[in-house]
This record gives structure tokens, sequence and C-alpha cells, in this order.
């Protein structure tokens, strides 16, 4: 197998490890928080730069808002950024969106990418699973 074949194969796997593990945790989250609804997000832009491609989960604590968890993908440049991230939306008379937590990576190379992913995705669990998350989902601001 050609190398550039082989890292591409290497940055897929790394995705689809980490849209699976978050696809397990945000339902997992749903049991546990007993939430009016549970969604995944997926979406992907492709164009020539740059690249851009969004997975995670969004929990509905009730009709009125969302706790939206994620990671979204961009190839710029030459570089990879990530970005991990817990959005509120709250949906009413002015719908809004409102950014909770958020940690920016970058990689350069797949090696770089593939170890800098599984860090974003292990920070994203561990923000998601701690006590601040659970009182975003008890009590809306």
């Amino acid at each position: 197998m050609e190398s550039g074949n082989q890292y591409s194969m290497q940055a897929f796997n790394a995705i689809a490890k980490s849209v699976d593990r978050l696809h397990g945790h945000g339902y997992e989250l749903y049991l546990k928080t007993h939430s009016y609804s549970w969604t995944n997000r997926r979406n992907v832009t492709v164009g020539a730069e740059p690249f851009f491609f969004v997975f995670g989960n969004g929990i509905l604590p009730s009709p009125t808002y969302a706790l939206i968890f994620g990671i979204q993908l961009s190839w710029q440049q030459d570089q990879w950024r990530i970005v991990a991230e817990i959005e509120r939306e709250t949906y009413g008379d002015t719908d809004s969106l409102e950014t909770l937590w958020e940690q920016k990576y970058s990689a350069t190379n797949f090696e770089d990418f593939v170890v800098i992913l599984s860090k974003a995705t292990d920070d994203l669990i561990r923000e998601t699973s701690s006590e601040w998350f659970y009182s975003q989902i008890a009590e809306p601001k």
C-alpha cells in the first residue's frame, strides 16, 4: 500500500473511532439524564479549501433547549484544525446558540492528527461527564 493511502486510511479510521466513541457516549448521556430527546449530528462540507467535517451529539433536556457537543475537523493550508466544543441552543421566540466550552487543536501530519483527534475526543467526553455539564442539563441559563 502506498504511504499516502496508508495515511488516509489511518485518518479515516481515527475519525470513525472518534465518531463511534461520541455516538456511544451521547446515547449513554441521554439515558443517564432522562433527557427529552437525543440526536446524532454529522455534516460534511467538501470544497477546495477548507475541507470541513462535523460530528457529535445533541441532547435535549427539554423541548426548549439542547446541549450540543461535537468535533469540527478542517484542513486548511497545511494543517488539520480540530475544535471540540459544547454549545447550548435555546428555542423560543428568538433561537440562540451559545458556546459554553471550546478547545482548539492543530496537527501538521497524519500521525499527529490521529493522536490529537483522540485527545480532543477524550477531552470532550471528560467535559461532558463532569459535574459542570450535568449542571447545564439540570438548569437552563
